[in-house]
């Protein structure tokens, strides 16, 4: 015995040295954990008007103060889900020391989200907490915009992604493993509510009530009913299955307050309200409801122009002061944002604060001066929106002229939407700085005379001009040429050198600007010949007018204020006017006069370059009739009567290297200062572990680095006491726990249970042992085990329509009750659950009950659930004759399900579908050519290859690309589609461009094809091919 425990207690002395050494999951203890009467666990709660969080022991109020964080970074969508950790860490460090509290989100995120937030407020000496939003899907909303008509699957869906959403805050679902709970301060349900949605709903006069057991409402809409319930099923799960409740909103605007706006000139905006008050917490709520608002400066126009607000000095803090009011629960200002976009999308001709032509130093100093008017007015706190520039986003009165596949490769200054961040995405490829020093200008030499020599280059947000011998004593003209066959050649009476379509007018340091040929100016095409808003000319409609006119953008239509009857003209941002000065003492800084020379730099759409990575540019809009796009790397630059030619560099990936604008520091020090402002400090310091917490993925040494001796002392004497557990107490603690974890989930059930037997006689013991089993406790296994010999699984049948949860499924998966599955298939068919449905579909996959199986996925995709991510993901868990099960669902016809099948046979080289797989490549349906062709391209069927050939003139572009794919993966010699290949490289979709350049840059002469392709002037195709060959 002496032996064993001298050798147990060397191995503590190692295990605790290698505890204290490395990285590895633990448990942390909070000591700010307040339980109500039910045991519930809460950490925030409204109160009245307040919002609270119990920290240190003690319940403290909390302004809540921080940033919107969205998905977006360049290159890529928010659907991409990009953002690594890494990048995530650094932010929440920098969102910290900016003396803020709260990130709030709009929807789920990757896990590398939740990992880092884990992880940093575990190092972190202030905690950064979060609020989590769930989005209501916007195809449900196109196909019904009706909560309650008839086949809407709005609710359903709304509720099944809260639901989920929970269990990824919690670390209990496939997205996300890491359990953040303990920082989430409260959740935002749904998005910016469009009127109609609203509108329509609530002609259901029937529907207008709901009372349930956390939730209920007075006086209220059908909509708002709508909302109620969805709250209430979230609270009810979050109670139930984590024991938790958190204070819930649901997202509003200005256009659904409940407040009357009689200057709103635009009946939409005020035509619905959605007034949070009706919904009310019952007794059983503890954590409370609070409401959240976006609230902007500068729109929408009722608030602009509202009397009430225009007399005050402060008008914005008028309408705050209102909103705030008419509320009984605490107001959060969800998002308060302003853009520092060149460009700009609206006015608020009363303050200034603009949607757009905001500095960064302008933008710091308004918002904090918009924040301190919602503290001064009592709100429960503010939200800066956002935390990082948006590359993907669009304005309305830029969004018709950029190229919306391609977004995000580079930044339109011109677009307020994209600029609203106070981390900015600096184009970083060319390192050119406005600043009136030459060092950075080894760039391309395009035009040189006896006066000038004119030199340019671009990045991912500019173009880039340098005249030297420019002195801004005179008044000079650079044309610029984008465009064939259209613009004009004089100016003045100067000679341009090419058929301009813009002209940098360089007058000094306040008279330069920007001109644009009438014939090429968008906002007349839009807003006078599309739209006869400002007047037409016909002289300005032909290719080769005379006139240029100055660049605008148009900002409001003219409008009529129908409560002081007052009409307001429409409205024009003078987009030309090019400002002077060093971009580091104004980021708005258009060019600089250095010594004997000028720099200048030109947002793209500024000259209708629609996508500057691969050169798309606006075509002739007369002549088509429409905005449409054609292709070019080339621009003509003229001056005095002579031009020179420059290529547009193009790109696949945007290089950019981040920045914190002036507003950052301004609102740093701003919140600094602020009082009441809430920072939670001394994250975990040395908290003792424990037993029952949250797993958080983070450094183990971070913890105990304050007292490294004493820390690994405990670890030593901890596990030394397990030892001692294990060896002789093992029964004593196991029942013991058991008790416990019953009690934590039913405290009745003590009566209810009878050890060792287990005989459980009530739906509250199912729900413990449910709890028990699927948090995977010490002795679960055991447990298990146990209730097979008692023939648990007999109980289960005979009450299983008792619970109308997904519960019974999930036991009899964890238990493994092959037995259950004919009871389980027909419990499924019973209710409206997708959940029920996939995990009930996982226990048929898992025991290869084909005939079932094939019948539940049928269901599943009539009723419309899912999607083929979902069904494939399913389906790779079955462990049967896969081939007999295939053919068993091919033979339902059900032709999403088919595609499903066609893809994975690819996926699982199932060579014996294969003369299947080539009969659906001859589908009428485009989707399933398309997964046939992908499957033949996986399996490297060379039979194919002359089918799949003629599938790369497909009239669906998805087919195109999928036939190009399967050829490179093929590699098939005896046909040679090169050729056609190397046409379809102006293929009008840009995937199958993208693939084709990936095939002949894999498996044909690059070299060879590249000097054909410059005989032909084709620099774009040669860009791409050089792109995927690195």
């Amino acid at each position: 015995m002496k032996k064993i425990l001298t050798g147990y207690l060397i191995f503590s002395i190692i295990l605790s040295i290698l505890f204290y050494s490395l990285d590895g999951i633990y448990k942390v203890n909070r000591d700010d954990i307040y339980y109500n009467e039910d045991g519930v666990d809460i950490l925030t709660k409204t109160e009245d008007k307040s919002f609270k969080i119990y920290d240190n022991g003690k319940w403290s109020e909390m302004f809540v103060t921080g940033v919107n964080i969205g998905l977006g970074k360049p290159g890529s969508f928010p659907g991409d889900k990009a953002i690594t950790e890494k990048e995530y860490m650094r932010w929440f460090k920098q969102i910290s020391d900016m003396n803020v509290n709260t990130i709030r989100v709009y929807t789920l995120q990757p896990e590398s989200f939740y990992k880092a937030l884990a992880k940093f407020n575990s190092k972190s000496s202030k905690k950064l907490y979060f609020m989590q939003g769930v989005y209501l899907n916007d195809k449900d909303i196109s196909q019904y915009n009706d909560v309650y008509e008839k086949g809407s699957k709005i609710e359903k869906h709304f509720i099944r992604d809260i639901k989920e959403q929970c269990d990824v805050v919690h670390g209990k679902s496939d997205d996300n493993i890491y359990d953040v709970s303990e920082y989430l301060t409260g959740y935002i349900l749904g998005i910016e509510w469009e009127p109609e949605l609203v509108q329509n709903t609530n002609t259901h006069k029937n529907r207008n009530s709901y009372s349930g057991k956390y939730v209920k409402t007075e006086n209220a809409t059908a909509f708002e009913a709508f909302l109620a319930h969805s709250a209430d099923e979230l609270i009810t799960y979050e109670t139930d299955k984590y024991d938790r409740q958190v204070p819930v909103a649901f997202c509003n605007w200005v256009t659904l307050d409940p407040l009357s706006h009689p200057n709103e000139p635009d009946p939409r905006e005020d035509m619905e309200t959605l007034d949070v008050d009706n919904i009310k917490a019952t007794e059983n709520f503890k954590a409370g409801f609070f409401a959240s608002y976006h609230v902007y400066p500068y729109y929408p126009e009722g608030i602009v122009y509202q009397k009430e607000y225009t007399e005050s000095e402060n008008p914005y803090r008028e309408y705050i002061k209102e909103l705030n009011n008419c509320h009984d629960i605490p107001v959060l200002i969800s998002e308060v944002g302003i853009p520092t976009s060149r460009g700009q999308t609206h006015e608020n001709p009363y303050t200034d604060y603009n949607q757009g032509y905001i500095s960064e130093k302008e933008q710091g100093e308004v918002l904090s001066y918009l924040i301190q008017s919602i503290y001064d007015e009592k709100c429960m706190g503010a939200l800066v929106f956002s935390w990082q520039d948006e590359w993907f986003k669009r304005a309305w009165n830029t969004m018709d002229f950029d190229y919306p596949d391609h977004r995000p490769l580079w930044i339109d200054y011109m677009t307020s939407e994209e600029n609203y961040g106070l981390l900015s995405f600096d184009p970083d490829s060319e390192n050119i700085e406005i600043d009136g020093d030459k060092k950075d200008w080894d760039k391309k030499k395009v035009l040189e005379n006896d006066e000038y020599t004119v030199y340019m280059c671009n990045d991912e947000g500019y173009l880039y001009f340098m005249v030297d011998g420019y002195t801004g004593e005179n008044r000079e003209y650079i044309g610029i040429d984008i465009i064939d066959n259209q613009g004009y050649r004089y100016y003045n009476g100067v000679d341009l050198g090419c058929d301009a379509d813009f002209i940098i007018v360089l007058d000094g340091k306040d008279n330069s600007e920007v001109l644009v040929h009438s014939y090429y100016d968008t906002t007349y095409y839009m807003y006078s010949y599309t739209h006869d808003i400002l007047g037409r000319n016909p002289e300005y409609e032909k290719p080769d007018s005379k006139y240029f006119v100055s660049m605008t953008q148009l900002t409001s239509d003219e409008i009529l204020l129908p409560g002081s009857g007052e009409t307001v003209k429409a409205k024009l941002f003078d987009a030309g006017k090019l400002v002077h000065g060093k971009e580091k003492d104004n980021s708005l800084s258009d060019f600089y006069i250095g010594d004997g020379f000028c720099e200048i730099r030109i947002p793209y759409l500024m000259l209708n370059i629609s996508d500057p990575s691969t050169g798309l540019i606006l075509d002739d809009f007369y002549k088509n009739n429409k905005i449409s796009w054609k292709q070019t790397d080339k621009i003509t630059i003229g001056n005095n009567s002579q031009n020179g030619l420059y290529t547009l560099r193009l790109w696949y990936e945007p290089e950019y290297s981040e920045r914190l604008k002036d507003s950052y520091y301004i609102l740093k020090d701003y919140f600094k200062t602020l009082p009441g402002n809430f920072v939670a400090k001394d994250g975990f310091g040395d908290n003792v572990l424990s037993a029952y917490n949250t797993y958080v993925n983070v450094p183990i040494k971070a913890s105990f680095e304050k007292t490294p001796v004493i820390s690994s002392i405990y670890i030593l004497v901890a596990v030394f006491f397990i030892y001692l557990l294990l060896k002789y107490g093992i029964s004593f603690i196991r029942v013991k726990h058991m008790y416990y974890r019953i009690d934590k989930y039913k405290t009745e059930l003590k009566k209810n249970v009878s050890l060792p037997a287990y005989k459980m006689k009530s739906m509250a013991g199912v729900y413990a042992l449910y709890g028990l089993i699927t948090e995977n406790t010490v002795y679960a296994e055991e447990l298990v085990e146990f209730l097979k010999k008692v023939d648990f699984s007999g109980y289960l049948k005979k009450n299983i329509y008792k619970y109308n949860t997904v519960m019974p499924v999930e036991i009899a998966i964890y238990c493994g009750f092959e037995e259950m599955c004919d009871d389980i298939a027909e419990y499924t068919l019973h209710y409206d659950s997708e959940e029920i449905f996939i995990r009930s579909i996982e226990l048929l996959s898992i025991y290869s009950k084909e005939k079932l199986l094939s019948e539940l996925l049928f269901e599943y995709i009539r009723r419309g659930y899912g999607d083929k991510r979902t069904v494939i993901k399913i389906l790779s868990k079955y462990k049967g004759d896969r081939e007999k099960l295939f053919r068993s669902i091919i033979n339902t016809e059900n032709e999403k399900l088919i595609e499903d099948i066609i893809i994975l046979c690819g996926e699982y080289k199932m060579y014996e579908m294969i003369d299947y797989i080539r009969e659906c490549s001859f589908s009428e349906n485009s989707n399933i050519r398309e997964s046939a062709v992908i499957s033949l391209g996986k399996l490297e069927d060379k039979k194919s290859v002359e089918r799949i050939g003629e599938l790369l003139s497909d009239e669906s572009s998805d087919v195109r690309a999928a036939a190009v794919d399967a050829l490179r993966l093929i590699k098939n010699k005896s046909y040679d589609y090169e050729t056609k290949i190397i046409d379809m490289l102006k293929d009008k979709d840009i995937k199958v461009r993208y693939l084709c350049a990936a095939y002949i840059a894999e498996n044909s002469d690059v070299d060879n094809i590249i000097k054909k392709l410059e005989k032909e002037n084709d620099r774009m195709s040669i860009s791409l091919i050089l792109n995927m060959k690195e």
